[in-house]
């Protein structure tokens, strides 16, 4: 079988899936496979002002400066959300 009977094959076969898990696992198994295949790495495209923003939050989090994220989401709630 060719590349594009391949290709057809699958897309005819996934369409046939209604089970959502298994789409979810097959979505996950080709994003894998294309980023292997990529060489580009997001990390590298970021502006430094992020890059040590996101290092320096990492620093913190190991230290156990954070909040946690339940505690994070009431004070969000509280503050942001009208009842």
């Amino acid at each position: 079988m060719k590349t594009l009977e391949l290709k057809s094959d699958i897309i005819k076969l996934v369409k046939k899936i209604e089970d959502d898990s298994i789409l979810i696992a097959i979505r996950i198994l080709l994003a894998k496979q294309y980023s292997k295949n990529k060489t580009d790495d997001f990390w590298e495209k970021l502006p430094r002002k992020v890059e040590s923003d996101i290092n320096a939050a990492l620093k913190e989090a190991d230290l156990g400066l954070g909040i946690p994220h339940k505690k994070a989401m009431r004070q969000i709630k509280t503050k942001f959300v009208k009842a």
